[in-house]
């Protein structure tokens, strides 16, 4: 008999199988598993010198907790206001445990083939191993796979930007690490946040990465909420990511800006960018894009914060 909290959550993905419109695509407590991250983590994580060792990370698909795992994570606290986040990357972690790594890409690009979820159930645990099969034995693995997640859109392994899928050497390395690391998942909204992590000067480091979208803050008062809310949780010599953006830097076609400047990845992000410069000390990283936004010519930025 399963508990409340994973009968509705089990509920909800059949509605949004079912193509259930109120569910899909949109910051609600239940909508659609990203499939992939969208960031070039790869680059940006291998710019950053604080450690890695306690982390603090939305959920998201997953692959941004994995790749903190290559550079060094023990301990990952993983949040996310979408409750089938949690469910999405517990399944590609036990992916990883049980797969080879052409396994993994077949799961991931040929709709989760039966004979691979039979592997990687073996790795699943409590109420993940029961949302899953309830899921599998529910619908075609075709229809899980475009419609619980977002794999039309973001199910593209080709892309770069997270070791897992365009490195082999690193995917074992973090298959090798993974059972050795303390994961738990809090099912929160990030304004919400300090009532699931109180641990002041807990963290080495904590990954918002595009939340800001999401938010309907502007960047002072969005500044003045991570300073009073995020910013103790971090050690000293901690450091966050609180604002990815895409697409952003490198732009010179003045006609394209203008058409762009009311659309979320347009000058809106740049003045975004000078804005938060003039409430929090930050540091930008600017890496190659990752393809996602407006363009592949444009360079990505994050804004970082060190305590």
């Amino acid at each position: 008999m399963c508990n409340p909290e994973l009968k509705q959550d089990i509920s909800m993905a059949t509605n949004i199988i079912h193509d259930n419109s109120n569910y899909k695509d949109k910051y609600i407590k239940h909508c659609v598993i990203p499939a992939r991250g969208t960031e070039n983590v790869t680059e940006l994580f291998s710019k950053i010198e604080s450690s890695f060792e306690k982390s603090l990370i939305v959920t998201g698909s997953g692959d941004q907790a994995l790749e903190a795992i290559l550079y060094g994570a023990k301990e990952i606290h993983s949040f996310d206001i979408n409750a089938l986040a949690k469910y999405g990357s517990a399944l590609k972690f036990a992916a990883i445990e049980a797969l080879e790594y052409n396994e993994f890409c077949a799961f991931y690009t040929k709709m989760f083939p039966t004979q691979l979820y039979k592997k990687i159930r073996e790795f699943l645990k409590g109420n993940f191993l029961l949302f899953w099969d309830c899921i599998f034995d529910y619908a075609y693995n075709f229809d899980v796979y475009h419609s619980l997640f977002n794999a039309d859109v973001h199910g593209n392994l080709t892309k770069f930007g997270f070791s897992i899928y365009d490195n082999k050497k690193a995917y074992y390395q973090i298959k090798d690490r993974l059972g050795k690391v303390a994961i738990t998942y809090a099912t929160c909204d990030l304004l919400d946040i300090r009532s699931k992590f109180m641990e002041e000067n807990s963290y080495d480091f904590v990954y918002l990465s595009n939340i800001f979208y999401y938010i309907n803050q502007t960047p002072e008062i969005f500044s003045d909420f991570i300073l009073q809310n995020i910013y103790p949780l971090l050690k000293e010599d901690g450091e966050m990511i609180l604002h990815y953006l895409y697409s952003v830097y490198g732009r010179s076609d003045a006609i394209f800006r203008s058409i762009l400047e009311d659309i979320i990845y347009g000058d809106q992000d740049i003045k975004d960018i000078e804005e938060f410069g003039k409430y929090l000390n930050m540091k930008k990283y600017i890496i190659e894009s990752s393809g996602y936004g407006f363009g592949y010519k444009d360079k990505d930025v994050a804004l970082s914060l060190k305590r």
